[in-house]
């Protein structure tokens, strides 16, 4: 999938959305090869980003939450490959230097010097604003789509769908925990996020049960597997956040709605820490133990 300018000039550069660690978003795939080369790939990454970060901008997502996603780096915890910027009062320009700034520091040995900016990342979307997909095409006439794969057009009516459940899931969450983060308390309702315990996977899945009321941040952390809610609903924090203001949180119980049917339900909860843990057996064999 090609991705355009707000001009609708194509870039050279691939791109596809899909679905990374239960997240939905968009993958650009890295810059590679001499220049003016045979072996080239993607000489447009730089320009292709700042272009999905300007759609975020206009859409008025300042909160940009990037990961790299090469396969070399799939050995390296989902948390070291993070890069969240903080968009308020900056250029798509700016941002997009701050992203490739960070990537050079994501690398397989911490230990070697240099890195690479232009590596393949994955940028998350909002099932509930999908105006950034724009600039994959969205705002061109409709035979633009003819060559684009099956798969991913349906991933873009499945995103529309999650897009129209995610409010009210919201809004069922805002009500259970009545108006307050699960974790802190905080009650600003501008940064209260709805977060699925379990992938979405369809209306089904989101019910209260399967969701918590998370501060933003707090929602990153449990996206990013640094917050883990325990089935005895106890929050477990990753031992790097231990010189952290979110410590004094660490085996504390969360705020529960009133209704217990609309409190996290304690198997999905534990299927989601079976899950976490095979993931990390699978990248790092010889780890051992629970979270």
């Amino acid at each position: 999938m090609k991705v355009f300018s707000e001009d609708r000039r194509e870039f050279a550069a691939e791109a596809s959305i899909g679905e990374y660690h239960g997240m939905m978003g968009v993958f650009l795939e890295s810059r590679s090869g001499r220049n003016d080369s045979p072996t080239e790939r993607n000489p447009d990454y730089l320009p292709a980003l700042e272009s999905i970060l300007a759609r975020c901008q206009a859409a008025g997502i300042n909160d940009h939450r990037v990961w790299v996603a090469s396969r070399r780096l799939e050995k390296l915890p989902l948390e070291q490959r993070a890069i969240r910027v903080n968009g308020d009062g900056k250029s798509a320009e700016e941002i997009r230097h701050e992203i490739c700034r960070k990537q050079i520091g994501i690398r397989e040995n911490p230990g070697t010097k240099g890195g690479c900016p232009v590596k393949r990342i994955f940028i998350q979307i909002n099932p509930v604003n999908l105006a950034p997909l724009e600039a994959l095409g969205k705002e061109l006439p409709p035979e633009t789509w003819s060559d684009l794969q099956r798969d991913e057009r349906e991933l873009i009516l499945q995103s529309i769908k999650a897009r129209k459940g995610q409010a009210a899931f919201r809004e069922s969450l805002i009500k259970a925990y009545a108006g307050r983060c699960a974790a802190t308390g905080c009650a600003v309702r501008s940064i209260l996020e709805a977060a699925h315990i379990l992938p979405y996977r369809g209306k089904h899945t989101s019910k209260p049960n399967n969701g918590l009321l998370l501060r933003a941040d707090w929602h990153t952390l449990f996206d990013i597997g640094l917050f883990h809610l325990m089935p005895d609903f106890r929050i477990r924090l990753d031992e790097s956040l231990r010189d952290s203001e979110y410590w004094p949180f660490n085996d504390e119980l969360i705020r529960l709605p009133e209704d217990a049917g609309d409190r996290p339900d304690s198997g999905i909860l534990a299927i989601r820490i079976a899950e976490i843990q095979r993931e990390r057996r699978t990248r790092s064999p010889h780890l051992r133990g629970g979270l």
